[in-house]
């Protein structure tokens, strides 16, 4: 468990290489390598759903958010780091925001465009999700966010313990556990709008150097 007298290199990345410190965007990149937004958000949500209830989670569903725990925290390291170059923030302009483009790319495979939805996200969060990156920076500290994600999959995954019951320690800046927990299901949201949107960037200035 993480408490809060901690070192001042507590508040800083440590799972970052260099490379990701210098350039933190490689993070969003390499979480969606290795996951898929529906299937990350849903092992999260089932986590949440498990931690704040007399229950816990079965075998596969702990050993899935064992495994995106550190992949999260990678997340909110790079959100400390991250600068909002205007890439993937919807025109102010744009007739239709929420033209599947914008939060979906091209390819849907075997999901529908309901499935990337980012449903958690607040307007002014979907049309700039950099401010999702900010706010979790802004509302807690590194060393509380690690020991919010420690509490919260020990609380899921021990029918005694309790989200509610102070397992899940967490920022004075939220107001409750759950209401941080939740967080992080906008962090992944947010992260996969700006994989989504700065990657169609940069291939349409591709192909803007082909066509010159």
């Amino acid at each position: 468990m993480y408490y809060p007298n901690f070192l001042p290199h507590h508040n800083q990345p440590m799972l970052l290489t260099e490379a990701e410190h210098q350039h933190p965007q490689q993070v969003i990149v390499a979480f969606f390598e290795c996951y898929h937004l529906v299937d990350a958000r849903r092992s999260l949500k089932r986590c949440l759903k498990a931690a704040f209830s007399h229950r816990r989670l079965r075998r596969k569903g702990l050993l899935d958010i064992i495994a995106l725990r550190e992949a999260l925290l990678r997340l909110l390291e790079a959100a400390t780091l991250l600068r909002d170059e205007g890439k993937a923030a919807l025109p102010e302009d744009e007739p239709d925001p929420l033209n599947p483009l914008w939060y979906l790319g091209r390819n849907t495979g075997e999901h529908t465009h309901w499935d990337y939805l980012p449903r958690h996200l607040s307007q002014k969060q979907y049309r700039n999700p950099y401010r999702v990156f900010h706010q979790c920076a802004r509302k807690s500290t590194l060393p509380l966010w690690r020991g919010l994600l420690e509490g919260l999959v020990a609380a899921a995954s021990y029918a005694n313990m309790h989200g509610e019951d102070g397992c899940i320690p967490y920022s004075d800046k939220e107001p409750c556990a759950r209401a941080q927990c939740s967080r992080l299901v906008q962090l992944v949201e947010a992260a996969h709008l700006v994989y989504v949107r700065e990657r169609l960037g940069e291939q349409e200035q591709q192909n803007v150097k082909k066509c010159a």
